[in-house]
């Protein structure tokens, strides 16, 4: 199983890029893939405009047709990539640093990583498919004016706006699911909402286990099963993007964003941070 990262999309794809962190594909079909499994290190968005393809995520197969939207990346691995003699569509690569940038509200952040989890392609309808093609058009006329002094401004903003029209399609199709939902995956929302809304304060799996009123053990189980990873790692994810946001865009000192977070320490807080960042909080800062 090969890694894919941004620079790997970069050398083996055509279209417009800005810089390391933003690259749409001239066509989506054209893609080289090898027979290997691969493992994104970046966000993949894309829209099906013709044929089909057929592939698993994360062992479970998916097939895309005209009219669906992808949603691939945060170490989901890809195999069994099948497209068909006429398959093509739309689509964009983002490193998670750009996503991180543009992305401030870590709900907004939260509801497109954990629906893509368990939908990782979904349809779109007529009206939404229209939209998408013109973020996509739009996208590629900003990419080619090189000299625009807000150009990478002014990606960030189509790209959010674009994000929340697939948020809107995403509600849609949750709404009705519902009523198909297994026991698992109810635990699971039930535990990310909870997460979303407590992360601050509380990042003992315990804690979360009694607030859904079952063991420890069972909800990390489920958790593992249904999103391939642990409660803990969901914690951290919410926990540690939220100190990046607040070193990068708040005069907070690390003290002031220790106490936020419910650590009992800056040092606690620096300890946890270089665990899960390979670096502390000022180092960090500083880069």
């Amino acid at each position: 199983m090969k890694d894919i990262s941004m620079a790997d999309i970069l050398n083996i794809s055509e279209g417009m890029h800005l810089d390391d962190d933003l690259l749409l594909l001239k066509s989506i079909g054209e893609i080289p893939v090898s027979g290997d499994a691969w493992r994104l290190k970046c966000l993949f968005v894309g829209l099906c405009t013709k044929g089909s393809a057929r592939y698993t995520v994360d062992t479970e197969e998916f097939v895309l047709n005209p009219g669906d939207a992808l949603i691939v990346g945060d170490d989901h691995v890809i195999d069994n990539y099948i497209p068909s003699s006429d398959f093509d569509g739309k689509a964009f690569a983002m490193s998670y640093k750009f996503y991180y940038e543009i992305i401030k509200n870590i709900h907004r952040l939260s509801s497109l990583l954990l629906f893509s989890c368990n939908y990782p392609v979904f349809s779109l309808t007529s009206v939404e498919i229209e939209a998408v093609n013109s973020y996509f058009d739009i996208m590629n006329a900003k990419l080619m004016q090189k000299e625009h002094r807000f150009r990478r401004e002014l990606l960030g903003s189509l790209i959010n706006t674009m994000i929340c029209d697939l948020s809107n399609a995403m509600y849609r199709i949750q709404k009705h699911e519902e009523a198909v939902n297994t026991s698992a995956d109810i635990i699971f929302t039930r535990f990310i909402r909870l997460v979303e809304k407590y992360y601050r304060k509380e990042r003992m799996v315990q804690w979360y286990a009694g607030e859904l009123g079952i063991g420890p053990k069972y909800l990390a189980e489920t958790v593992k099963r249904t999103s391939k990873r642990t409660p803990n790692e969901w914690i951290d994810k919410y926990v540690i993007l939220e100190v990046r946001l607040m070193l990068k865009n708040s005069s907070m000192s690390i003290k002031e964003i220790a106490d936020d977070l419910n650590f009992p320490s800056q040092s606690s807080l620096g300890k946890y941070f270089k665990e899960r960042m390979g670096m502390s909080p000022s180092q960090y800062r500083k880069k």
